[in-house]
């Protein structure tokens, strides 16, 4: 083959074997995705985490995993979010094998080995392991399975919790004064840290403030507050809810609904749309910080 020809049959080949790389240097990425996610555009995240979960990325994996939880962009389905979380935690990811072992300990599954993986990932990296650690040893507390009891331990985790994640720790600590989970039980206390919980961003504790207004704890009953509280619990978090509590919720608002006057019920819309706002700017601000950051930053291990 002549010179010529060689030097042009290598440039050929050079260029061909360059040609998927140069194909992908424009296409949308991982962070691209996530910062998609954090304005709420779940349908347009989406495309891409699937794409780079092709390459297996443990953080797309991840991010897939949490939208198949709650339903965002997608149909809610547990069990879909759950093998993604698996895959996370087979490429290595923390955050995927922390997942991984508080459902199996939730669910009573090997108990002592994922509670044992929890603390290991908990105490090499908190960001990552120690809330869910802590929804493990609440879940765990709250089961009447359970052969341990795991209070003593889930209050040492909250104390932790609260240095890295308080919207998480005021919600855990608001169900443990509600239910006498190693603290003496006190329904005000209750309430206020479910205040506290949805001051720093956390969508859940919206149903426990709901029912104290309406119970009336340690104040007088608010039918427009526990209506707008109910409300925004439900919009904003009821493909997470599980179906008795969904329809404990609904239930509550219609109940609430029937003891209200043509002006409380204006009211109560009215409060309801702006505590919504609030909830979601606060949410928004706790994702950032205890999310989006990490992904920005993900640095696989070496």
């Amino acid at each position: 083959m002549p010179m010529q020809s060689k030097g042009f049959y290598s440039l050929f080949l050079l260029l061909f074997c360059l040609l998927p790389w140069l194909a992908g240097c424009d296409a949308p990425n991982t962070r691209q995705a996530v910062e998609l996610y954090a304005e709420g555009k779940y349908k347009e995240a989406l495309p891409i985490f699937i794409n780079a979960a092709g390459r297996r990325d443990p953080v797309a994996y991840y991010f897939m995993a949490r939208m198949y939880e709650r339903g965002q962009g997608v149909d809610a389905d547990p069990a879909k979010a759950m093998n993604l979380y698996m895959n996370a935690a087979n490429e290595g990811l923390d955050r995927g094998r922390a997942a991984v072992a508080a459902f199996q300990a939730g669910n009573q599954i090997e108990v002592d080995k994922q509670l044992a993986i929890l603390q290991s990932i908990a105490e090499n990296d908190p960001s990552s392991g120690l809330a869910w650690y802590c929804e493990a040893l609440h879940q765990l507390s709250n089961d009447p399975r359970s052969e341990y009891d795991y209070t003593e331990l889930l209050q040492s985790c909250i104390n932790q919790l609260r240095g890295v994640d308080q919207a998480t720790a005021f919600r855990l600590l608001s169900s443990a004064y509600a239910g006498g989970l190693g603290v003496k039980k006190d329904p005000a206390k209750a309430l206020s840290f479910a205040e506290q919980a949805a001051e720093a961003g956390d969508i859940k504790a919206h149903s426990s403030i709901a029912y104290g207004y309406y119970e009336g704890v340690d104040r007088p009953s608010d039918l427009v507050k526990a209506y707008a509280h109910a409300h925004t619990a439900l919009v904003l978090g009821g493909k997470t809810m599980s179906i008795e509590r969904r329809t404990a919720m609904e239930q509550l608002i219609k109940t609430i609904s029937r003891r209200m006057s043509a002006g409380q019920m204006a009211q109560g819309k009215q409060l309801a749309e702006q505590v919504r706002k609030n909830a979601e700017q606060s949410h928004k601000t706790w994702l950032q910080q205890q999310l989006i950051d990490w992904a920005m930053n993900y640095q696989p291990k070496k």
